[in-house]
């Protein structure tokens, strides 16, 4: 049974409390469902969660006014009550014959004919309410819907854990800030509680960074594939770059790699979102990389915050070599031939996601990519600093390219550039890289 079955939503977590009590729509789980209906092929698909007697949607697509504005429908009426008092998947064919839905369940105002849903659950494991897809009309739902409603559930949980983590962090980050000023305290009691905050903010620092960048890679990509994050020295881990990776069918790689600009819970939330809804995007095999830029753009868009803006790059390398690119304002990878000098790959780059208008598109890019080698991506964090300790001088992409070029073989390969770039970068900058730097290392084959 659960906490809401119970009656119960103060039994949950506080994280998980803010979230069922903010009555908001989230930009990000409206894009979980856009996608949920692009994938299943319906009408209608909704992220909600079930408050006490109420049923709020979070995120919906296709729901029909006034329930899209409302938001809020009594949770007696939903089939969504039976996901969340069971915690388990719930597939109905045809909502008139289904001994599941006596009386009027879920038959009123939004037309279910056909349901599919899966539970969601919180930081603390609680399920909190459903993803869901609805047909108006009885359809037979095959073994494969629910396994990719299952996927795209995983999603919205993995968006709404990284949330919650911004939001600690931020907490412990205003306790540490709090403790290091406290004047009314001995100095030795100071530096004490001084030395604890900042312990639990790397801790959570860490956390966070499981949610910016893959924790774990696809057996596929195994010895293909390096990823680094190092955040910056002065903003812990609140920042905002991110990157994900996935195996395609063929051997190639789809990648992102984006950089938020700002820092804190705010910027860190969108990064954990968008990286989200790349991954949930890449699950329908209709969309083009332009209209999944498109969709990212909207997501950006609908935090509502006129400062916010994202550079990205959106790309495929294929085994060929070859790499079908995107880039929204962000730095051009590098291509780093088995011998030879490493050289920036030539882009044709979009506005930020965020700023993008119909005059200026983003433009998909085919660059043939010559012999055996490995792709170098970053954010612009690795190039930003000082090109020496008390130099005005950044670092640049040309002095990128000359710390390329002093490093031997074992110094090049896969899981060992990105690191030993990021640490060059650092002590160039006097240990003080304030900026935070993501990297993706890829070899084609």
């Amino acid at each position: 049974m659960s906490s809401f079955e119970r009656g119960a939503a103060d039994q949950l977590g506080p994280i998980d409390q803010a979230w069922v009590r903010d009555r908001r729509s989230d930009g990000a789980f409206d894009r979980l469902a856009e996608v949920a209906v692009d994938v299943l092929r319906v009408p209608v698909a909704l992220v909600s969660i079930a408050s006490g007697y109420e049923q709020l949607c979070k995120g919906s697509s296709g729901l029909p006014e006034p329930l899209a504005s409302q938001r809020l429908t009594p949770l007696a009426h939903s089939f969504c009550r039976l996901v969340v008092r069971d915690a388990a998947p719930l597939l109905i064919d045809d909502a008139r014959h289904d001994m599941r839905a006596p009386g009027d369940l879920g038959t009123g105002d939004a037309e279910i004919a056909a349901y599919a849903g899966v539970p969601l659950r919180g930081t603390e494991g609680d399920v909190i309410g459903t993803l869901c897809a609805i047909d108006h009309r009885p359809r037979a739902w095959p073994t494969s819907a629910i396994k990719r409603l299952a996927a795209l559930g995983r999603l919205a949980e993995e968006i709404l854990r990284a949330q919650a983590l911004a939001l600690e962090a931020e907490t412990a980050n205003r306790r540490a800030r709090e403790a290091q000023t406290a004047r009314h305290r001995s100095e030795t009691a100071a530096h004490q509680e001084a030395a604890r905050e900042a312990a639990a903010v790397e801790q959570l620092s860490r956390r966070l960074q499981r949610a910016l960048v893959p924790a774990r890679l696809d057996q596929r990509l195994s010895g293909r594939v390096a990823v680094t994050y190092q955040p910056g020295t002065r903003r812990l881990l609140l920042g905002g770059d991110f990157a994900h990776v996935r195996a395609l069918e063929g051997g190639g790689i789809a990648f992102v790699l984006g950089d938020v600009c700002g820092h804190g819970p705010e910027a860190a939330a969108l990064a954990v979102a968008l990286r989200g809804a790349w991954l949930t995007l890449q699950h329908d095999e209709a969309l083009t990389i332009e209209q999944i830029a498109q969709r990212l753009d909207e997501l950006v868009r609908e935090t509502g915050e006129e400062a916010i803006f994202v550079t990205a790059l959106l790309a495929c390398l294929l085994p060929d070599p070859r790499l079908v690119v995107l880039s929204a304002g962000h730095p051009a990878p590098l291509w780093i031939p088995e011998s030879g000098d490493a050289l920036i790959l030539d882009l044709s780059p979009g506005l930020p996601l965020g700023l993008a208008d119909q005059t200026r598109p983003w433009i998909k890019q085919e660059i043939e990519l010559e012999g055996d080698g490995t792709l170098f991506a970053y954010t612009d964090g690795l190039v930003e600093g000082r090109a020496r300790p008390g130099s005005s001088e950044r670092w640049g992409e040309a002095r990128l390219l000359q710390e390329i070029a002093t490093l031997n073989a074992a110094e090049r390969a896969l899981g060992a550039l990105g690191p030993r770039l990021t640490e060059a970068a650092i002590a160039a900058n006097q240990n003080l890289l304030e900026d935070d730097v993501a990297t993706l290392h890829l070899r084609s084959v």
